[in-house]
């Protein structure tokens, strides 16, 4: 998982990559990197350079990280899934950025289990463009622990009407 803006800082600052990030000329294809941040611009020229420079295959949003340091220091990760309009724009800069590499978003059901909305994130992200959809059946409140929710995952696949759910 890459943050979009230390990306950028590294590029503006004419920093080397760490090898650890961005030995990826080496790997095998098909190879997708995961990114995020909350800035649909900075988002899009991150992504297009990951598909330019280090041609991966797949660019993928993380919406669903509950790390504080993600969520409350930059209002990104699982905090966008509050604020649906934002994901949407960036989502749709980033197909328009990397097209035609596919771009892909990962989310949470919700922040908690008062405000579980993947059903409308999910049509959120399938109308912005977005190539498929993975579900981490837990809330961000609950971070990594108890069971993941399958029966609210598998209700979410009636909501998407072009694009692959995957479930986590």
């Amino acid at each position: 998982m890459v943050n979009a803006r230390g990306f950028q800082w590294l590029d503006e600052n004419e920093a080397e990559f760490p090898d650890r990030l961005w030995g990826v000329e080496d790997e095998a294809r098909p190879l997708a990197v995961q990114i995020w941040d909350n800035q649909p611009d900075v988002m899009a020229k991150v992504g297009s350079r990951l598909v330019e420079e280090f041609q991966v295959s797949v660019v993928d949003i993380n919406f669903g990280c509950p790390v504080k340091q993600v969520t409350e220091k930059a209002h990104s990760g699982s905090y966008l899934l509050r604020v649906p309009e934002r994901m949407g724009q960036i989502i749709s800069r980033l197909v328009e950025a990397c097209a035609p590499t596919p771009v892909t978003a990962k989310i949470r059901l919700g922040c908690s289990m008062d405000a579980i909305n993947a059903n409308e994130i999910a049509q959120v992200v399938e109308e912005s463009g977005a190539a498929a959809l993975t579900v981490h059946g837990r809330v961000a409140s609950q971070y990594f622990k108890g069971e993941a929710d399958w029966e609210r995952i598998s209700e979410i696949k009636s909501h998407l009407k072009k694009i692959p759910l995957i479930g986590n």
